[in-house]
């Protein structure tokens, strides 16, 4: 996918690739719409830019340092 041009001058800006930004400011942010607010595109562009770059949202649930007994 070719990118906008401000989704080229924010690689330049962060000095680090999309494909590894755009999923770091994702789990700051929370939201697509918030992601895109900071970078200065439209949520529709970055949407579209995280399906066809195979970034997605994925939820795991898991017990931290806790171990289940039977009581």
């Amino acid at each position: 996918m070719a990118k906008p041009g401000r989704m080229k001058e924010v690689e330049a800006e962060q000095g680090e690739q999309l494909i590894t930004l755009i999923p770091r400011l994702l789990n700051e942010k929370g939201s697509i719409p918030a992601v895109a607010r900071v970078i200065g595109v439209a949520d529709r562009t970055l949407f579209i830019y995280c399906q066809r770059n195979g970034i997605r949202k994925q939820c795991v649930w898991f017990i931290q340092s806790q171990q289940c007994k039977d009581a």
